[in-house]
């Protein structure tokens, strides 16, 4: 299958935003999950894997760019919004 995508709930107050990136079935059967921060203006992933499935949560405003088969694809994450993707092996990814 190919690149899924979908805008997670933000519950937000004074106090800043929190977020459920995975729900409980999502949960089981991974090997790792980690936390990433970017600086704004740079680029992060620009890669494929192999064989391993990668679920990113992307906290907007972002650009997520992606390539499945031949197609370059870009997903603009608005700002205030958080946004889970899945992308198969294969298919090449980037954060900025």
């Amino acid at each position: 299958s190919g690149v899924e995508i979908a805008r997670l709930k933000v519950h937000c107050d004074a106090r800043g935003a929190v977020f459920e990136p995975l729900e409980p079935q999502l949960l089981a059967g991974w090997r790792n999950v980690h936390t990433v921060i970017t600086e704004p203006g740079a680029v992060r992933g620009n890669h494929a894997h192999l064989r391993g499935t990668e679920i990113s949560a992307v906290a907007g405003p972002a650009l997520v760019r992606y390539r499945e088969d031949a197609t370059v694809r870009d997903a603009e994450v608005p700002g205030g919004e958080v946004w889970r993707f899945r992308f198969p092996p294969g298919v090449a990814h980037a954060f900025k």
